[in-house]
């Protein structure tokens, strides 16, 4: 494991941390979900229920929040291993592992946008077409600027049926928000929105003023 990834697992380790890891043939072994004993949701949520008996109602208001922010964040993480899985997922294992994690996504939190996309391009990946749609409508619901959405939506659609007008309909709504070509780096397409919703998660996760 490299020295950046292998120091912050041991980081994790020392902090009496739990995390899941990405097993992906030939790459790094990531960890991704990290779950700190001290600081997760579940810790949040029992300090939260320690002071309303105590009758610290402000005290376990904020608790409360910050197990909600914990949720949320764990689902974003989720949802993001579930697209690395799906994107990559070469065999049945690895696009059933992206179902597993899409849906673990989704049970934290069902109003998230995002984590319905993952469960359909996850879906998707896993030839359950008819799942993949009803999902993705259902992002696209909760979100209609979620081009992740739109463009899983369209990958459905052609996928079960490749003369289905409706899967250009759906790129057509992905295409207008960010168009297409080699998105992955700016110095090629320029400064996305999703480069800096993903810069804002990671400064938000880290406690820090911003992120590159």
């Amino acid at each position: 494991m490299g020295g950046l990834v292998g120091g912050a697992t041991r980081a994790l380790v020392e902090l009496g941390a739990s995390y899941d890891v990405i097993r992906v043939p030939g790459a790094f072994e990531l960890p991704v979900v990290a779950k700190a004993a001290t600081a997760g949701a579940e810790a949040y949520t029992r300090l939260a229920e320690d002071f309303t008996r105590q009758g610290k109602v402000a005290d376990a208001t904020i608790k409360q929040y910050q197990a909600t922010q914990a949720v949320a964040r764990s689902a974003l993480a989720y949802a993001r291993w579930a697209k690395i899985l799906a994107l990559r997922g070469w065999t049945a294992e690895m696009t059933a592992q992206a179902v597993e994690k899409a849906r673990k996504a989704v049970s934290l939190d069902p109003k998230n946008g995002e984590a319905r996309a993952a469960l359909a391009l996850a879906y998707d990946r896993n030839n359950q077409y008819d799942a993949a749609i009803q999902t993705a409508r259902e992002a696209i619901d909760l979100d209609k600027s979620n081009a992740d959405a739109h463009a899983f939506l369209a990958e459905a659609y052609a996928d079960k049926s490749p003369l289905d007008k409706r899967a250009g309909e759906a790129a057509q709504t992905a295409l207008a928000d960010f168009g297409a070509g080699a998105g992955a780096s700016r110095l090629i397409c320029g400064s996305l929105a999703p480069f800096h919703e993903l810069e804002d998660a990671l400064a938000e996760f880290k406690g820090t003023g911003a992120a590159l």
